[in-house]
Protein backbone atom coordinates (compact mmCIF):
# COMPACT_ATOMS: atom_id res chain seq x y z
CA UNK A 1 0.00 0.00 0.00
CA UNK A 2 1.29 3.33 -0.94
CA UNK A 3 0.63 5.61 2.03
CA UNK A 4 1.06 9.48 1.57
CA UNK A 5 1.40 11.30 4.87
CA UNK A 6 1.29 15.58 4.98
CA UNK A 7 1.72 17.22 7.92
CA UNK A 8 1.11 20.75 7.65
CA UNK A 9 1.77 23.57 10.06
CA UNK A 10 1.42 27.84 9.73
CA UNK A 11 4.89 28.26 8.51
CA UNK A 12 6.07 24.88 7.08
CA UNK A 13 4.57 21.73 5.40
CA UNK A 14 5.98 18.18 5.07
CA UNK A 15 5.42 15.70 2.90
CA UNK A 16 6.34 11.68 3.18
CA UNK A 17 5.67 9.25 0.13
CA UNK A 18 5.39 5.61 1.76
CA UNK A 19 6.07 2.60 -0.83
CA UNK A 20 6.20 -1.13 0.33
CA UNK A 21 7.18 -3.49 -2.28
CA UNK A 22 8.40 -7.57 -1.59
CA UNK A 23 8.32 -6.73 2.32
CA UNK A 24 11.10 -3.23 1.98
CA UNK A 25 9.42 -0.03 3.08
CA UNK A 26 10.88 3.20 2.11
CA UNK A 27 9.93 6.50 2.28
CA UNK A 28 10.53 9.89 0.11
CA UNK A 29 10.03 13.44 2.24
CA UNK A 30 9.90 17.14 1.19
CA UNK A 31 9.39 20.01 2.66
CA UNK A 32 7.21 22.83 1.07
CA UNK A 33 5.13 26.14 2.21
CA UNK A 34 2.82 25.85 5.52
CA UNK A 35 -0.86 25.98 4.59
CA UNK A 36 -3.44 26.83 7.08
CA UNK A 37 -6.91 25.00 6.40
CA UNK A 38 -9.09 27.82 7.46
CA UNK A 39 -7.12 30.77 7.52
CA UNK A 40 -4.75 30.42 4.26
CA UNK A 41 -6.72 32.12 1.64
CA UNK A 42 -4.73 30.56 -1.27
CA UNK A 43 -4.51 27.15 -2.95
CA UNK A 44 -2.21 24.64 -1.49
CA UNK A 45 1.18 25.00 -3.53
CA UNK A 46 2.16 21.37 -5.06
CA UNK A 47 5.32 20.50 -7.06
CA UNK A 48 4.46 17.84 -9.95
CA UNK A 49 6.37 15.35 -7.22
CA UNK A 50 3.82 16.31 -4.67
CA UNK A 51 0.66 16.20 -7.25
CA UNK A 52 2.39 12.24 -8.32
CA UNK A 53 2.15 11.15 -4.86
CA UNK A 54 -1.64 12.77 -4.84
CA UNK A 55 -2.15 10.54 -7.75
CA UNK A 56 -0.31 7.24 -6.91
CA UNK A 57 -1.74 7.18 -3.09
CA UNK A 58 -3.65 4.56 -1.83
CA UNK A 59 -4.12 5.99 1.14
CA UNK A 60 -3.92 9.72 2.13
CA UNK A 61 -3.36 11.18 6.25
CA UNK A 62 -3.47 14.25 6.36
CA UNK A 63 -2.54 16.47 9.58
CA UNK A 64 -2.77 20.55 9.82
CA UNK A 65 -3.41 23.59 11.44
CA UNK A 66 -6.90 24.80 11.10
CA UNK A 67 -8.52 21.45 10.40
CA UNK A 68 -11.80 22.13 13.10
CA UNK A 69 -14.62 21.97 10.88
CA UNK A 70 -16.40 20.01 8.25
CA UNK A 71 -15.86 23.45 5.90
CA UNK A 72 -11.52 23.36 6.52
CA UNK A 73 -11.79 19.34 6.01
CA UNK A 74 -14.08 19.10 2.97
CA UNK A 75 -10.90 22.33 1.77
CA UNK A 76 -8.26 19.73 2.80
CA UNK A 77 -9.97 17.21 0.80
CA UNK A 78 -10.47 19.47 -2.37
CA UNK A 79 -6.71 21.06 -2.10
CA UNK A 80 -5.88 17.06 -2.72
CA UNK A 81 -7.90 16.45 -5.87
CA UNK A 82 -11.10 15.20 -4.14
CA UNK A 83 -8.64 11.78 -3.03
CA UNK A 84 -11.04 8.76 -2.39
CA UNK A 85 -9.30 7.56 0.76
CA UNK A 86 -8.34 10.98 2.37
CA UNK A 87 -8.28 11.36 6.17
CA UNK A 88 -8.22 14.73 7.96
CA UNK A 89 -6.72 15.41 10.98
CA UNK A 90 -5.82 18.34 13.41
CA UNK A 91 -2.53 18.93 14.05
CA UNK A 92 -3.34 18.23 17.16
CA UNK A 93 -3.66 14.62 16.91
CA UNK A 94 -0.63 14.70 15.12
CA UNK A 95 1.20 15.95 18.21
CA UNK A 96 -0.44 13.16 20.33
CA UNK A 97 0.27 10.16 17.72
CA UNK A 98 4.31 11.48 17.95
CA UNK A 99 5.06 12.14 21.18
CA UNK A 100 2.84 9.99 23.24
CA UNK A 101 1.35 7.19 20.62
CA UNK A 102 -1.33 4.91 22.11
CA UNK A 103 -0.35 5.97 25.84
CA UNK A 104 -2.72 8.24 27.71
CA UNK A 105 -1.22 12.22 28.50
CA UNK A 106 -1.27 15.61 28.12
CA UNK A 107 -0.59 16.46 24.31
CA UNK A 108 0.36 19.53 23.11
CA UNK A 109 1.71 22.18 20.71
CA UNK A 110 3.84 25.00 21.21
CA UNK A 111 5.74 26.23 18.07
CA UNK A 112 4.21 29.22 15.59
CA UNK A 113 0.50 28.59 17.70
CA UNK A 114 -0.34 26.87 20.66
CA UNK A 115 -3.20 24.42 21.98
CA UNK A 116 -3.76 21.27 24.25
CA UNK A 117 -5.44 18.47 24.75
CA UNK A 118 -6.07 15.47 26.92
CA UNK A 119 -5.21 12.30 24.98
CA UNK A 120 -6.80 8.93 25.69
CA UNK A 121 -4.40 6.72 23.05
CA UNK A 122 -7.04 7.61 20.15
CA UNK A 123 -9.10 10.72 20.58
CA UNK A 124 -8.14 14.30 21.74
CA UNK A 125 -9.75 16.03 24.07
CA UNK A 126 -9.79 19.98 23.93
CA UNK A 127 -10.95 21.39 27.42
CA UNK A 128 -9.65 24.62 26.78
CA UNK A 129 -10.23 26.17 23.43
CA UNK A 130 -7.90 27.74 21.10
CA UNK A 131 -9.47 31.27 20.22
CA UNK A 132 -6.96 32.00 17.47
CA UNK A 133 -3.65 34.17 17.45
CA UNK A 134 -5.51 37.33 18.07
CA UNK A 135 -7.01 36.40 21.51
CA UNK A 136 -4.96 33.03 22.69
CA UNK A 137 -2.10 31.08 21.04
CA UNK A 138 0.03 32.29 24.73
CA UNK A 139 3.52 30.90 25.16
CA UNK A 140 4.05 29.92 21.61
CA UNK A 141 5.98 32.07 18.87
CA UNK A 142 3.59 34.18 17.64
CA UNK A 143 2.51 35.40 21.38
CA UNK A 144 5.79 35.56 22.00
CA UNK A 145 6.98 37.90 19.16
CA UNK A 146 3.97 40.48 19.74
CA UNK A 147 5.59 41.26 23.20
CA UNK A 148 8.99 41.57 21.74
CA UNK A 149 7.10 43.84 19.42
CA UNK A 150 5.70 45.87 21.95
CA UNK A 151 8.59 46.16 24.18
CA UNK A 152 10.58 47.46 21.30
CA UNK A 153 8.23 50.67 20.05
CA UNK A 154 7.23 50.86 23.93
CA UNK A 155 10.80 50.97 24.55
CA UNK A 156 10.19 48.34 27.43
CA UNK A 157 13.67 46.86 26.41
CA UNK A 158 17.30 47.09 28.14
CA UNK A 159 18.99 49.96 26.05
CA UNK A 160 21.26 47.38 24.54
CA UNK A 161 18.79 45.36 23.44
CA UNK A 162 16.75 48.40 21.83
CA UNK A 163 19.68 48.92 19.68
CA UNK A 164 19.91 44.96 19.18
CA UNK A 165 16.53 45.12 17.58
CA UNK A 166 17.02 48.30 16.02
CA UNK A 167 20.11 46.80 13.48
CA UNK A 168 18.62 43.81 13.08
CA UNK A 169 14.86 44.31 11.74
CA UNK A 170 14.99 48.37 10.45
CA UNK A 171 11.05 48.33 11.74
CA UNK A 172 8.98 51.34 12.42
CA UNK A 173 5.43 51.80 13.43
CA UNK A 174 4.43 51.88 9.48
CA UNK A 175 6.14 49.07 8.40
CA UNK A 176 5.55 46.71 10.72
CA UNK A 177 1.60 47.66 10.27
CA UNK A 178 2.49 47.63 6.49
CA UNK A 179 3.65 44.26 6.89
CA UNK A 180 1.29 42.65 9.64
CA UNK A 181 -1.62 43.66 7.62
CA UNK A 182 -0.21 43.09 4.40
CA UNK A 183 1.66 39.76 4.79
CA UNK A 184 -0.30 36.09 3.86
CA UNK A 185 0.21 34.54 6.81
CA UNK A 186 0.65 37.39 9.65
CA UNK A 187 0.67 34.60 12.89
CA UNK A 188 4.01 33.18 11.07
CA UNK A 189 5.45 36.89 10.49
CA UNK A 190 4.73 37.71 14.07
CA UNK A 191 6.43 34.82 15.46
CA UNK A 192 10.01 35.30 13.32
CA UNK A 193 10.61 37.97 16.10
CA UNK A 194 10.30 35.56 18.99
CA UNK A 195 13.74 34.25 17.63
CA UNK A 196 14.95 37.28 18.80
CA UNK A 197 14.69 36.01 22.19
CA UNK A 198 17.46 33.16 21.24
CA UNK A 199 19.58 35.11 19.35
CA UNK A 200 20.17 37.88 21.79
CA UNK A 201 20.50 35.79 24.99
CA UNK A 202 20.31 38.20 28.23
CA UNK A 203 18.11 38.14 32.09
CA UNK A 204 15.19 40.06 29.92
CA UNK A 205 14.71 38.35 27.12
CA UNK A 206 15.38 34.61 29.69
CA UNK A 207 12.16 36.60 32.18
CA UNK A 208 10.13 37.07 28.73
CA UNK A 209 9.98 33.43 27.61
CA UNK A 210 9.54 32.06 30.65
CA UNK A 211 6.80 34.77 31.79
CA UNK A 212 4.70 33.46 28.61
CA UNK A 213 5.07 30.15 28.90
CA UNK A 214 4.08 30.16 32.66
CA UNK A 215 1.02 31.57 30.86
CA UNK A 216 0.84 28.32 28.95
CA UNK A 217 1.00 26.66 31.22
CA UNK A 218 -1.22 28.11 33.48
CA UNK A 219 -4.18 28.11 30.87
CA UNK A 220 -3.18 25.26 29.11
CA UNK A 221 -1.61 22.28 30.74
CA UNK A 222 -2.92 23.03 34.46
CA UNK A 223 -6.59 22.99 33.90
CA UNK A 224 -6.61 19.47 31.88
CA UNK A 225 -3.98 18.00 34.30
CA UNK A 226 -5.09 15.00 36.73
CA UNK A 227 -2.84 12.73 39.19
CA UNK A 228 -4.03 10.25 36.74
CA UNK A 229 -1.88 11.47 33.80
CA UNK A 230 2.25 10.38 33.81
CA UNK A 231 3.35 11.75 30.21
CA UNK A 232 2.98 15.23 28.53
CA UNK A 233 4.07 15.16 24.74
CA UNK A 234 5.24 18.35 22.64
CA UNK A 235 5.59 19.39 19.45
CA UNK A 236 6.88 22.94 17.95
CA UNK A 237 9.97 24.35 17.82
CA UNK A 238 9.13 27.00 20.79
CA UNK A 239 9.28 23.72 23.18
CA UNK A 240 12.42 22.00 21.63
CA UNK A 241 13.98 25.31 22.34
CA UNK A 242 12.64 26.08 25.90
CA UNK A 243 12.69 22.45 27.03
CA UNK A 244 14.28 22.85 30.01
CA UNK A 245 12.02 25.32 31.51
CA UNK A 246 9.00 23.18 30.33
CA UNK A 247 10.65 19.96 31.93
CA UNK A 248 11.04 22.04 35.15
CA UNK A 249 7.14 23.02 35.17
CA UNK A 250 6.15 19.69 34.59
CA UNK A 251 8.24 18.38 37.23
CA UNK A 252 6.90 20.55 40.13
CA UNK A 253 3.11 18.85 39.09
CA UNK A 254 4.55 15.34 39.25
CA UNK A 255 5.28 14.64 35.55
CA UNK A 256 8.58 13.09 35.03
CA UNK A 257 8.36 12.02 31.37
CA UNK A 258 8.24 14.70 29.00
CA UNK A 259 8.63 14.28 25.15
CA UNK A 260 9.81 16.98 22.48
CA UNK A 261 9.67 16.96 19.03
CA UNK A 262 10.57 20.06 16.52
CA UNK A 263 8.03 18.23 14.29
CA UNK A 264 5.45 15.73 14.56
CA UNK A 265 6.33 13.58 11.41
CA UNK A 266 9.36 11.56 12.26
CA UNK A 267 6.36 10.16 15.16
CA UNK A 268 3.57 10.01 12.10
CA UNK A 269 5.84 8.10 10.48
CA UNK A 270 6.73 5.58 12.42
CA UNK A 271 3.06 5.07 13.44
CA UNK A 272 2.02 4.23 10.04
CA UNK A 273 4.33 2.07 9.11
CA UNK A 274 3.61 0.05 11.86
CA UNK A 275 0.07 0.39 11.51
CA UNK A 276 -1.72 -0.49 8.41
CA UNK A 277 -3.79 1.94 7.84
Amino acid sequence: MNKLIIESGATNSEWCFITEKDGIINDERLMSKGWNASSTKEDMLKSEKQHSWIQNADVIHFYGAGVSSDYSRNRVVDQLNNHPNCHVFGDLKAACIATLGKDEGIGAILGTGSISCVWDGVNTDVIVPSLGYLLSDEGSGSDIGKEVLRAFFYKKMPTELLEAFDEAYKLTPSSLIDNLYGKENPKAYLASFSKFITKYPHEWTDNLAKERLNLFFDIRILPIFNKKIKKIGFIGSISFVFKEYLTQLCNQIGVNDVTYHKSAMEGLINYHKLNNE
